[in-house]
């Protein structure tokens, strides 16, 4: 599933330049919003510390989130990612299981880009400064639970996976 998944977004990525997702959870909240749309483009040279990559974990689950370092290994250089809105690190994953970078996202219809300023200080200051980050943490798992209280199910959303919306409207079960 996992080696399916990583070719069929490669594929989609070299033929059309970009891919594009719309994103629901909170693993990357507040910076993506559940319902944005994420522009993926490919990875210029190196992966830039604060960089959103696009990436399929071991486990087969498309996820975003945010690069913080590289490290070398007897697997080789593994990346080191994490999403804004989780306590902990993903577990490392290698360049070729990385497909992308965000370049912009959309939301509300309007265009967000990965180069205004706001956007750059938020992403430096998220990888230098990563206390920042259990801040967001917080806040997406407060999220979560108001958002998910109340509901018939009584159930509760997992603050840690944000999830690709499948195209015909179901969710997948791909995490951002």
């Amino acid at each position: 599933m996992r080696d399916e998944l990583l070719k069929t977004f490669l594929a989609l990525m070299n033929a059309r330049g970009e891919v594009i997702l719309p994103a629901s959870g909170l693993s990357m909240y507040p910076y993506i919003l559940p319902e944005d749309e994420c522009r993926f483009v490919p990875i210029a040279g190196r992966i830039r510390p604060g960089q959103i990559g696009l990436f399929v974990s071991a486990e087969g689950v498309l996820t975003s989130h945010r690069f913080h370092r590289a490290e070398t290994g007897n697997e080789g250089e593994r990346y080191c990612l994490r999403g804004d809105g989780n306590f902990v690190m993903d577990v490392p994953v290698g360049r070729e299981q990385v497909i992308g970078v965000l370049s912009e996202l959309k939301r509300n219809g309007k265009i967000i880009s990965e180069r205004r300023l706001a956007r750059r200080l938020w992403s430096r200051w998220s990888v230098r400064f990563p206390k920042l980050l259990s801040i967001t943490a917080r806040a997406s798992e407060l999220r979560a639970r108001r958002e998910t209280a109340g509901t018939a199910e009584g159930g509760r959303q997992d603050a840690s996976s944000n999830r690709f919306l499948d195209p015909s409207g179901g969710q997948a079960s791909r995490r951002l």
